[in-house]
């Protein structure tokens, strides 16, 4: 293990923090310091867990949106292949029926 003391490629450190009255006392300095950090703590991941919710359910309309889209193109593309195989049985039909005509003459 090697510790860096920041002359060359930073420092490494720890600190520690100690408060001898308690954490619920009333009165004294520094009462609450971990009660403040803990409910911060709590703000912070309420928050962030709040975010992360929002996204996944923009994200999930997002993709209900786009999945909408996507069967209303197919169902549009759909169409045109069957209005268009109409088209071309038809012309095959009078083809037929031309070389039918052709055919007796």
């Amino acid at each position: 293990m090697q510790v860096h003391t920041g002359s060359e490629k930073g420092g490494d450190g720890i600190s520690f923090g100690f408060n001898p009255i308690g954490n619920d006392d009333v009165g004294h300095w520094g009462n609450s310091f971990m009660r403040k950090t803990e409910d911060e703590a709590g703000q912070i991941i309420d928050t962030a867990n709040a975010t992360a919710q929002q996204i996944i359910s923009d994200a999930q309309a997002e993709i209900t949106e786009k999945e909408a889209q996507s069967r209303e193109e197919l169902d549009r593309l759909k169409g045109r292949i069957d209005h268009y195989s109409t088209q071309i049985n038809a012309a095959a039909q009078t083809i037929d029926t031309l070389l039918g005509t052709i055919s007796s003459l």
